[in-house]
Protein backbone atom coordinates (compact mmCIF):
# COMPACT_ATOMS: atom_id res chain seq x y z
CA UNK A 1 0.00 0.00 0.00
CA UNK A 2 3.02 2.30 0.46
CA UNK A 3 4.33 1.76 -2.89
CA UNK A 4 1.18 2.49 -4.51
CA UNK A 5 0.36 5.93 -2.63
CA UNK A 6 4.73 6.79 -3.54
CA UNK A 7 3.47 5.63 -6.89
CA UNK A 8 0.46 8.04 -7.29
CA UNK A 9 2.54 10.80 -6.03
CA UNK A 10 5.41 10.23 -8.34
CA UNK A 11 2.70 9.96 -11.28
CA UNK A 12 1.08 13.61 -9.82
CA UNK A 13 4.53 14.89 -9.81
CA UNK A 14 5.19 13.72 -13.59
CA UNK A 15 2.42 13.43 -15.23
CA UNK A 16 3.74 13.16 -18.50
CA UNK A 17 5.92 9.96 -17.48
CA UNK A 18 4.64 7.07 -19.46
CA UNK A 19 6.37 4.49 -17.39
CA UNK A 20 5.12 5.66 -14.21
CA UNK A 21 1.06 5.59 -15.31
CA UNK A 22 1.64 2.09 -16.56
CA UNK A 23 3.38 0.61 -13.58
CA UNK A 24 -0.01 2.22 -11.87
CA UNK A 25 -1.98 0.11 -14.09
CA UNK A 26 -0.57 -3.13 -13.09
CA UNK A 27 -2.12 -5.74 -11.11
CA UNK A 28 -1.62 -4.54 -7.56
CA UNK A 29 0.56 -7.89 -6.62
CA UNK A 30 2.75 -7.69 -9.70
CA UNK A 31 2.63 -3.68 -9.32
CA UNK A 32 3.85 -4.13 -5.64
CA UNK A 33 6.75 -6.57 -7.14
CA UNK A 34 7.98 -4.38 -10.04
CA UNK A 35 7.76 -0.90 -8.56
CA UNK A 36 10.23 -1.27 -6.28
CA UNK A 37 12.68 -3.29 -8.54
CA UNK A 38 12.10 -0.96 -11.06
CA UNK A 39 12.28 2.63 -8.98
CA UNK A 40 13.95 1.55 -6.51
CA UNK A 41 16.42 -0.71 -7.79
CA UNK A 42 15.92 -3.07 -5.12
CA UNK A 43 17.16 -6.60 -5.84
CA UNK A 44 14.48 -9.75 -6.00
CA UNK A 45 15.68 -11.52 -3.10
CA UNK A 46 15.41 -7.85 -1.18
CA UNK A 47 11.76 -8.05 -2.59
CA UNK A 48 11.21 -11.14 -1.28
CA UNK A 49 12.57 -11.28 1.87
CA UNK A 50 10.61 -7.75 2.30
CA UNK A 51 7.09 -9.31 1.37
CA UNK A 52 7.96 -12.75 2.96
CA UNK A 53 7.81 -14.32 -0.65
CA UNK A 54 9.82 -17.12 -2.35
CA UNK A 55 12.17 -15.88 -4.50
CA UNK A 56 11.25 -17.83 -7.68
CA UNK A 57 7.22 -16.04 -7.12
CA UNK A 58 8.77 -13.01 -7.61
CA UNK A 59 11.00 -13.73 -10.71
CA UNK A 60 7.88 -14.66 -12.25
CA UNK A 61 5.92 -11.68 -11.37
CA UNK A 62 8.99 -9.38 -12.15
CA UNK A 63 8.50 -11.11 -16.06
CA UNK A 64 4.99 -11.33 -15.86
CA UNK A 65 5.44 -7.17 -15.03
CA UNK A 66 8.14 -6.70 -17.55
CA UNK A 67 6.42 -8.26 -20.42
CA UNK A 68 2.80 -6.46 -19.79
CA UNK A 69 4.91 -3.33 -19.29
CA UNK A 70 6.60 -3.72 -22.47
CA UNK A 71 3.65 -4.56 -24.78
CA UNK A 72 2.07 -1.33 -23.05
CA UNK A 73 5.08 1.54 -23.58
CA UNK A 74 5.13 -0.22 -27.47
CA UNK A 75 1.79 0.84 -27.99
CA UNK A 76 1.56 4.60 -28.77
CA UNK A 77 -0.74 7.01 -27.71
Amino acid sequence: MQWANELRRNVSLHPSCKLLRELLSLDPYIRTVVYPFLIKGWSSSRIGGCLKVSLVTIQTLLEIGREQLKRKLATPV
